[in-house]
C-alpha cells in the first residue's frame, strides 16, 4: 500500500496517477455484510469511519476489496488532516469521503 519514490515516473496506458489527499490511507474489506476498514498498519477503524464502512456496505458485490484514502474536505474541496484527526463529531463545512 506503500508509495515508492522513483526518479521517473513510469509511461504507458496500464499506469494511472492521482492526487495526494492528506488523508488516512485505507483498504475497505467486503466479505457478504461484513465490511472492515484497515489502515497501512493493519488497525481496524471500521467504528471510527463508520460512514465509510456504511458505504462500502451498499456495493452491489458479495466480496471486494478497495484501496483508498479517507479524507475530511472543507466546501471548496480542501483537505485537512487535523479535522480527520479529530475523532468527535465532523464540523460544519467539511465531509468525509473515501
Amino acid at each position: 500500500m506503500l508509495a515508492t519514490r522513483v526518479a521517473k515516473l513510469p509511461e504507458g496506458a496500464e499506469w494511472a496517477y492521482e492526487v495526494k489527499w492528506d488523508g488516512y490511507r485505507i483498504e475497505a474489506v467486503k466479505d457478504e455484510a461484513t465490511v472492515h476498514l484497515f489502515s497501512r498498519r493493519g488497525a481496524d477503524y471500521s467504528n471510527r469511519f463508520k460512514a465509510v464502512t456504511n458505504a462500502v456496505k451498499t456495493i452491489q458485490a458479495v466480496s471486494a476489496v478497495l484501496d483508498g484514502e479517507v479524507v475530511a474536505i472543507d466546501a471548496s474541496g480542501q483537505p485537512s488532516f487535523q479535522v480527520l484527526q479529530n475523532r468527535g463529531k465532523m464540523p460544519a463545512g467539511y465531509q468525509l469521503v473515501y
